[in-house]
């Protein structure tokens, strides 16, 4: 479970960074 959190925040994190 705590992966699946860990891996939406990571992907969220890269999305933003790429996408600011």
């Amino acid at each position: 479970m705590l992966a699946l959190v860990e891996q939406h925040f990571l992907h969220n994190s890269m999305l933003g960074l790429k996408f600011h």
